[in-house]
Formats: structure tokens, C-alpha cells, sequence
């Protein structure tokens, strides 16, 4: 296909040596030509770099830029100062996409006007494949995209799929160009993005086809525990409460807030080895923050499975013997 549109495609890269080469092949491939690679290496230690340099010899629409460490959030914010398309894509060192991709995406744009448009990826485990789907069409119902980016955590859900994901979208550069990803925050970053980026946009297309490759590695931060866990939950609730400008969506805040106290403990107790008395102590010391009293009061959140909805009656109801009991058991 051809076009004057540019298509800027992100991709920031760490210790990613044993995939990049297949992301990069699945770029250069696209049937959609006029693009620029923005490659932007963050202090990798294994041989990334040099695998992307090699690439850049190759083809001269890749663009290999080193910095130190910083994080994804300040590589993406790297590679956006970087990037001259008129469109800009992220996508992950470690997934891949199909060779129309950005046709199909660029041509969605065009055709209805739409700010962001948004595909589905197919779920990438070590022996499956699962390919999601979702309602196709133009949503200009701005705060409900909003409250599902503070409610849905489904991929696989058929109205609004990876809505708290950067990748697997296409933007438009005008409208972002103005909008950082917050370096202090490493969980649902992109969620706060997306979340602040559509205060601008009157709409998002919901584009039912499988463009995006998302590998499923079970290493992966968002599935460990960190010693600033909590921290950082606390900071991006607080982060999100500031930017709700509409009382409608306190409800969904109050979810959010719910599901983040409810994550840190499930992943504390599955953590740490401790005697059940230490366990509640630690549940204890979540229930005395200040914002608990308020988000338990006014959540109306329901689990996704009978032991979330468990661990949310005991937590309500403060019996947190077998709310440890609960998060113990595997299954």
C-alpha cells in the first residue's frame, strides 16, 4: 500500500536477544512501506544492541538508539522525541506482528477518521495460541473507554480487549506528542497514558482483527512481587485520582483501588513465608492507609471468580484468618 502518511514504530528494547530478531523481521516485512524503526536500546547487557545495529545496516528505515537504563516508560518517551511519522505504533521487543498490520490499521484510520485505532492480538503461551476478538466499531463514548481502562483487566473481553494497552494501537503523533508515560509508575502505565489521552479524542475504532503477537512469559514483572509493591499501587491510585475530572467515574476509581489492595495481598501471602499471625498483621497495616475506609464503603466491585469474591467478603468483613487461608491455596 501505498502513502504519504509515515508511520513511526517504537520499539524499546531490554535484554530481549533471543526475540528481537523476530520482532524486527515482522516490521521490515510490513506490506505498509513507508515507515521508520525507531529502535531504542535501554542499556541492554546481552546482545540486543548488536542485534539491532546489524538490522540498521540492512535496512535504512531503522533508526538504533542507546541510552541507560530507565525503564519502558522512558524508552517509549525516548523514542516518541525520536519519531517524525505522522502516526506512531509501540511494539514490544519481544512480540511481533502480522505483515499487514500497519496497512490494515492506517487504512482503518483513514477511512473513518478515527484518533486511535485499536486491534486484537493473539495471546502467545509456550504450547498455545489464543486468538481474541472484539466488537468492531467507532465508540465516541469517551468516559466509558476510560471506565473500562479503570475496571477491565480481560484481554479477551469483546467490547473493549487490551484498551489499558499502548501496543496494538495506532496514534496519531499531533495528539500525543504532548503526553508522557509516567517513569515512576511500572504497573498499568500504560493504562494512565491511554487514560489521559482520551481527555483529547472524541473517539476510538475497535478493529476486529488479529494484527498483534503478545508473548506470554511467566517471568514477567506483572506477575511478581516487588518490595515496593504497595508503593507503587498506592502511587498509581493516587495518580489516576488525580486525573478523574468526572464524578461518574469514582465508582470504577473505587474498583481499581479495591483490586490493587486485593493484588498486593494475594501476592504477599504467595511471596512471603510468614505464620498466619504475620499475614494479618500485614493485611491490617493495608486496612489503616487512609483512602481504605472510603473505597470500601463505595466500591461496588465483584470478583471474577468465586475466590476473588472470597477474599472480597473477608476483606469487608474483616476475617482475615481465612482470608489468608483463601490467597494460600493454589487453586
Amino acid at each position: 500500500m501505498k502513502s504519504s502518511k509515515l508511520v513511526s514504530i517504537i520499539i524499546p528494547v531490554y535484554n530481549k536477544e533471543q526475540y528481537i530478531q523476530e520482532c524486527i523481521d515482522s516490521v521490515t516485512s510490513q506490506t505498509y512501506t513507508n515507515i521508520e524503526i525507531v529502535i531504542i536500546d535501554d542499556g541492554s547487557k546481552d546482545n540486543s544492541l548488536k542485534i539491532c545495529q546489524e538490522n540498521a545496516k540492512k535496512d535504512n528505515r531503522i533508526k538504533v538508539f542507546s541510552k541507560q537504563n530507565g525503564g519502558i516508560s522512558s524508552a517509549r518517551n525516548y523514542g516518541i522525541s525520536k519519531a517524525t511519522g505522522i502516526y506512531i505504533y509501540f511494539l514490544d521487543s519481544d512480540d511481533w506482528i502480522e505483515k499487514d498490520t500497519i496497512k490494515d490499521m492506517v487504512e482503518c484510520s483513514i477511512n473513518n477518521k478515527a484518533e486511535i485505532v485499536q486491534a486484537c492480538p493473539v495471546l502467545e503461551y509456550d504450547n498455545k495460541s489464543i486468538k481474541t476478538n472484539i466488537i468492531e466499531r467507532q465508540d465516541k463514548n469517551i468516559k466509558k473507554c476510560q471506565e473500562k481502562i479503570l475496571t477491565t483487566n480481560n484481554v479477551t473481553n469483546k467490547e473493549y480487549g487490551t484498551i489499558r494497552w499502548v501496543c496494538n494501537k495506532l496514534f496519531l503523533k499531533e495528539n500525543i506528542e504532548n503526553i508522557e508515560f509516567n517513569t515512576n509508575i511500572y504497573l498499568l502505565e500504560d493504562g494512565l497514558f491511554i487514560f489521559e489521552l482520551l481527555e483529547k479524542i472524541d473517539s476510538i475504532y475497535f478493529l476486529n482483527k488479529n494484527t498483534y503477537h503478545y508473548r506470554i512469559i511467566s517471568t514477567s514483572s506483572s506477575n511478581s512481587f516487588h518490595k515496593d509493591l504497595l508503593e507503587q499501587l498506592l502511587n498509581l491510585i493516587n495518580t489516576f485520582k488525580k486525573l478523574i475530572n468526572n464524578d461518574s467515574l469514582l465508582n470504577s476509581y473505587y474498583n481499581l483501588e479495591l483490586q490493587c489492595f486485593m493484588s498486593y495481598i494475594s501476592k504477599y501471602i504467595k511471596n512471603n513465608k510468614n505464620s498466619i499471625t504475620k499475614y494479618k498483621n500485614e493485611i491490617k497495616r493495608i486496612t489503616k492507609i487512609d483512602s481504605f475506609d472510603e473505597m470500601i464503603h463505595n466500591s461496588k466491585y465483584q470478583g471474577n471468580s468465586i475466590k476473588q469474591n472470597l477474599v472480597l467478603f473477608c476483606l469487608k468483613n474483616k476475617i482475615y484468618t481465612l482470608l489468608v487461608i483463601i490467597c494460600l491455596i493454589k487453586k
